[in-house]
């Protein structure tokens, strides 16, 4: 694998925190010399398929809460940091709220395996094996990373593997969205409040469409979730979820469901206020 500039149309200059950079300051890792773009497509084209056919198709980002908890914590800061998480009960709290103990995450270890597994083999896993020039991206992970892919026997190739930057992308653009919402069921995994939820349903309605269903999943341990598909009022084709690390649990429960089940977090929370899409890179599109 090589670094290569995640160089795709439309995201000339792309956003962190509202602070705008040059997108050539951003290098993926690639498994060989195809460009960005024409993997981009190439994603597109098989979701849209996916979608048509009605075929389960699960896609899951992975980027530094995922990291720490498949891998540990990589500590560089020297003996003070290393007793501190000795002495404390959490293995990882990310920024969104979610939390485990060191006894829950090992509980649960063996269930995250197999739920990347079922991504690796069902659809795409959207990994941050990303660097970005001058701009801390925990990179460190990135080979520690591919290395437990092999320790857990996970195949991770070209036609499982996309960055995970393509998930934000394609739900920046108005054309992709209504492509993928008309005429479509919806089903909203999250722990959105009523405000949140409404304001979901008003923007998604744009796109005309057939239902919108949500699905309360928990705030904080969504990787020990356990959902009951009978509660389902329809049968969805595409599945939206923000549920953090423990996505992967929602989009393992969902092997049955026949729908395209997407990890996209923040993409949502830009779909509920568009005004937040400078706060990540490649959540706001610019024609070319």
């Amino acid at each position: 694998m090589i670094y290569e500039k995640l160089k795709l149309n439309g995201f000339t200059k792309v956003y962190i925190n509202n602070v705008s950079f040059d997108s050539e300051n951003i290098n993926q890792l690639s498994f060989n010399n195809k460009t960005f773009q024409e993997k981009y497509e190439k994603f597109k084209i098989e979701l849209f398929d996916k979608l048509k056919n009605k075929s389960y198709f699960p896609i899951y980002r992975m980027a530094d809460g995922e990291f720490i908890f498949a891998l540990g914590r990589i500590y560089g800061l020297g003996f003070l940091s290393l007793l501190r998480h000795f002495f404390s009960k959490w293995a990882i709290k990310t920024c969104w709220g979610e939390k485990y103990t060191k006894r829950e995450r090992k509980s649960a270890f063996n269930s995250y395996v197999d739920a990347i597994r079922n991504v690796a083999q069902n659809g795409k896993l959207a990994i941050h094996l990303t660097e970005f020039v001058g701009i801390p991206s925990y990179q460190e992970y990135n080979i520690k990373l591919l290395n437990w892919f092999q320790t857990h026997n996970i195949l991770l190739n070209d036609d499982n593997y996309i960055p995970f930057y393509f998930v934000y992308a394609f739900f920046s653009d108005e054309e992709n969205k209504m492509h993928m919402f008309n005429k479509k069921n919806i089903l909203v995994f999250s722990s959105f409040d009523e405000n949140k939820k409404d304001m979901l349903k008003k923007n998604l309605h744009k796109y005309e469409p057939n239902n919108i269903e949500f699905y309360e999943i928990s705030s904080d341990k969504s990787l020990l979730e356990k959902i009951n598909l009978n509660e389902f009022k329809m049968s969805p084709d595409i599945s939206l979820i923000a549920g953090g690390i423990g996505a992967s649990n929602i989009l393992f429960q969902l092997k049955d469901s026949k729908s395209v089940a997407i990890d996209c977090g923040m993409a949502l929370e830009v779909l509920i206020d568009p005004t937040l899409s400078k706060k990540r890179p490649f959540l706001q599109y610019f024609e070319n």
